[in-house]
């Protein structure tokens, strides 16, 4: 489970990048900003698989059916997507202000703007720009160290 303070800070973040998304809605059982943060939450987790993390997180009480729906909603995902390019902006100018550059010190990032790392293998789709050596550069990147 995360710390209190973070998912504090975290809450509110999330709710000022809202402002800038059309479409959210908060009305339903799980409201947008709530299945944002869960979907943050289960990334930050230890857990295996969404239906493990479900079973054992002690700060959402979301039915399984309830999340595995979110995710297949169109709509919601449209949502999600926006309101996680405004979070990321906010918090890539966050860090930036603050002088916060954890991969400085490396040479081929250095013209990349990296702001998570996951362990998937990253397909490029066959339209991403490719730098000069011929090689897919796309706009956002995942990369695992």
């Amino acid at each position: 489970m995360l710390d209190a303070q973070l998912m504090e800070l975290l809450s509110q973040r999330l709710a000022a990048a809202a402002e800038r998304v059309r479409g959210v809605r908060s009305n339903e059982t799980l409201s947008d900003l709530d299945f944002a943060l869960a979907g943050i939450c289960r990334v930050l987790s230890k857990s295996r698989s969404g239906r493990e993390w479900l079973q054992c997180d002690e700060l959402f009480d979301i039915a399984r059916s309830t999340f595995f729906d979110a995710l297949k909603s169109t709509r919601r995902g449209n949502v999600i997507g926006e309101l996680a390019r405004c979070f990321t902006a906010d918090l890539a100018e966050v860090m930036k202000m603050g002088g916060v550059d954890f991969i400085s010190d490396i040479p081929k990032l250095a013209d990349v703007e990296v702001i998570a790392v996951d362990g998937h293998e990253i397909e490029h789709p066959q339209h991403a720009a490719k730098n000069e050596k011929g090689k897919f550069t796309s706009v956002k990147t995942i990369y695992q160290m």
